[in-house]
């Protein structure tokens, strides 16, 4: 059984239920504050589907790791994965993605449906791709980013732990600070 650690009524979360249980793979629902409770079955097999604070999502992920909880991993039947690729567990992989090769998806990624990540790019722990992110050859995301729905990042750049990019755009460069960035090519927003 999996089981998706999010909020039962958000619309990722019942996607991604969907994708799992139209696989023919069972698939229960649980909320992060329950989770962290302690109301899990903990023979269940985790995925976090939680992204509204990525803070909190650090935490779910803290807190499989300290209780010893095994992680689910779900590759949509559709997506094509290259047999070089690394794929932690706890990540989701959506449907029509591609993974490429020597390419490393992190433990308790999300790669949302029609998305590509190329030759020898990797992307890091907790970091959820919105749909069809393109991501070019070389390239690192790091830890608990959150990336835009249509984001493209061009060959061999960096971006560091705790970056937003916004949908539609298209980063040039290496992204060294956390913040929010967005545009084509990507800037970091101004703070109100």
């Amino acid at each position: 059984m999996i089981t998706l650690i999010g909020r039962e009524n958000a619309m990722l979360t019942n996607d991604m239920a969907s994708n799992i249980r139209d696989s023919g793979v069972e698939v229960n629902k649980i909320h992060p504050d329950k989770f962290l409770a302690g109301e899990y079955n903990p023979t269940d097999e985790f995925i976090i589907s939680y992204v509204t604070e990525m803070p909190k999502r650090k935490i779910i992920a803290d807190y499989i790791d300290a209780n010893n909880l095994k992680r689910g991993t779900f590759i949509h039947p559709s997506a094509v994965i290259d047999k070089t690729a690394a794929i932690y567990p706890g990540s989701f992989i959506g449907p029509f993605s591609s993974v490429f090769y020597q390419c490393t998806i992190g433990k308790d990624v999300i790669l949302g449906p029609y998305s590509m990540v190329s030759h020898l790019a990797s992307i890091e722990q907790g970091t959820v791709a919105n749909p069809s992110v393109m991501i070019a050859g070389g390239t690192r995301i790091g830890e608990y980013c959150l990336l835009g729905i249509r984001a493209t990042f061009v060959d061999i750049i960096e971006i560091c732990d705790n970056v937003r990019i916004g949908a539609g755009s298209i980063v040039t460069k290496t992204i060294d600070t956390p913040g929010y960035y967005l545009g084509n090519p990507a800037r970091k927003a101004i703070q109100q």
